[in-house]
């Protein structure tokens, strides 16, 4: 279901049987019991693995919206793409069939055209700038978003962008490789113009698409690579300077009419604070990234503007 509403009719027998058991601690449990069972439940999409710092991002918005709300609004995580990739949740957010969920720039431009002119400078944006623009023409986002049946409520920073390798490569004849990258018809056409070899290969398997070249190299936030299972083949990486591609928060406007005035601006002011939550968080992380990957001495750096 798109909102479950389990309303808690056993009240009287629950207090009755506190009352028999006449135990503080057991009448205090079932109480918690009731208050579980009047909680809205939303199903929200995450792309990334559940140790990654994406998740942490997701799984930190989803504990302060449940404890704003005193617990009677409970955002159930789903990670890893459980719930589809992300161009699939994005259809299933337009008929309520997931309630939110985190997607990058490019899938959701993929999704909304009418945002591909305005985003696509975005690309090579620094993030707060890209805030700026956001702040600036937010009606003109959500009248775009709304025309899909969806509702923005924040962008998130972005992790920086690298190329990496299961072989070495020398950053000078980048262009000539064949470079995996993630869907996103406006980054395509970026890399395209800068020169690059650009496939676009979304979720296949990484390690086994560079082993039979199908690609020669793969594109991606480092915060993903990092976490990913590929990362203990991958021989080089080559940091890419220059680029930014944030991800947004969006809201399945099924879900948000199912909603009360009072529950919509809670859940979008927890999602402006945890934009704030993910500066404090990504660009660190990003640090100890390159810090990790230099020690393994796989890291250069390349900038994509060259």
């Amino acid at each position: 279901m798109l909102v479950i509403k389990k309303r808690g009719l056993v009240f009287i027998s629950l207090v009755c049987l506190c009352l028999f058991a006449g135990c503080k601690g057991k009448e205090q449990e079932l109480h918690e019991k009731i208050e579980d069972n009047n909680a809205i439940v939303l199903r929200y999409a995450e792309s990334e693995p559940q140790d990654s710092v994406y998740a942490q991002i997701s799984d930190y918005f989803a504990a302060l919206v449940k404890e704003k709300s005193h617990g009677t609004i409970n955002i159930k995580v789903y990670y890893d793409g459980y719930l589809g990739k992300e161009e699939q949740v994005l259809t299933q957010l337009q008929f309520g069939g997931i309630a939110m969920g985190r997607v990058s720039l490019l899938s959701l431009t993929d999704e909304v055209p009418s945002l591909q002119v305005d985003f696509e400078s975005l690309i090579t944006c620094n993030f707060p700038n890209a805030l700026e623009y956001i702040k600036n023409n937010k009606k003109k986002v959500q009248f775009s978003l709304q025309g899909e049946k969806m509702s923005y409520l924040t962008i998130l920073p972005p992790s920086m962008r690298c190329i990496y390798s299961d072989n070495s490569f020398e950053s000078d004849d980048l262009n000539t490789y064949k470079l995996g990258i993630d869907s996103g018809s406006i980054y395509e056409k970026y890399l395209a113009e800068k020169g690059y070899n650009p496939v676009i290969v979304g979720n296949a398997d990484t390690y086994l698409s560079l082993r039979n070249g199908f690609i020669d190299l793969r594109e991606s936030s480092l915060a993903s690579l990092v976490s990913s299972n590929e990362y203990p083949y991958i021989n080089q990486v080559v940091l890419l300077e220059g680029l930014s591609i944030p991800s947004f928060i969006v809201l399945s406007n099924e879900v948000m009419n199912q909603l009360s005035q009072e529950e919509n601006a809670l859940i979008t002011s927890c999602a402006e604070d945890t934009m704030a939550f993910a500066l404090r968080l990504l660009y660190p992380s990003d640090s100890s990234s390159i810090d990790t990957i230099t020690c393994d001495h796989k890291m250069r750096v390349f900038n994509a503007e060259n």
